[in-house]
């Protein structure tokens, strides 16, 4: 039932569920946050606002991706 919303986790004790809400829930914050100084730092060293939005955003899909086909930490 929950699977067609994103990804599903089992956590075998109710009490992980605050770990999962913490990182699942809030980590998309730290994610844009990141994004947005990387945006800004694009800006500063001459890029445009657009062009640093599509760098960090790929950056982010790349490694997203790297970390996914790989067992290392």
């Amino acid at each position: 039932m929950l699977a067609p919303t994103g990804r599903v986790l089992w956590v075998d004790r109710e009490a992980e569920l605050d770990a999962v809400t913490a990182l699942s829930g809030s980590g998309p914050a730290y994610v844009f946050y990141v994004a947005e100084a990387m945006v800004r730092a694009a800006v500063a060293m001459g890029l445009s606002a657009e062009q640093g939005r599509e760098l960090a955003l790929a950056t982010f899909a790349g490694a997203t991706a790297l970390a996914l086909a790989s067992e290392d930490s």
